[in-house]
């Protein structure tokens, strides 16, 4: 008698797991498309003159960046920056960001928009480190995010 309750109890659970595992499927949002996946481009870039910076990317296009409105605080810098990329494949784009660089830990991290080219539109970030400083070069990654654009 026991087993003939406890049948009925778990005989109902079944199906109605099955269907709740269905419905949570089918109102789950779908996975975003590879095309939309953050595209992570690395870069190597040295100070050449006051406010500019120049050097290349993982995939052996060019990066070039000019610093404005520079302030420090505490051990923090604020600063404007007009990125231009060329990456090896002939896309291009130009981006402006904002961003700091922390004197205490030697990383920077900048975040802005496409304003033209490749990927107009779409959100940029930048995060770095400096890695020498005699000359001044930075390593890191920029990630662009398509579907913002």
């Amino acid at each position: 008698m026991v087993e003939r309750a406890r049948s009925r109890r778990v005989g109902w659970a079944r199906p109605f797991l099955v269907l709740v595992t269905l419905v949570a499927v089918a109102v789950s949002p779908a996975a975003a498309p590879a095309a939309n996946a953050p595209i992570e481009v690395t870069f190597v870039k040295v100070w050449t003159a006051p406010g500019y910076y120049a050097g290349s990317t993982g995939d052996g296009g060019t990066i070039e960046m000019w610093v404005s409105n520079s302030s420090v605080t505490g051990s923090i810098q604020h600063f404007d920056v007009t990125l231009r990329a060329s990456l090896s494949d002939n896309r291009s784009f130009t981006a402006m960001l904002e961003g700091t660089f922390n004197f205490s830990t030697l990383g920077t991290l900048l975040t802005g928009v496409v304003t033209e080219g490749w990927l107009a539109g779409a959100q940029v970030r930048e995060q770095g480190a400096l890695v020498n400083d005699n000359p001044l070069t930075f390593a890191g990654t920029l990630s662009l995010m398509p579907a913002s654009a």
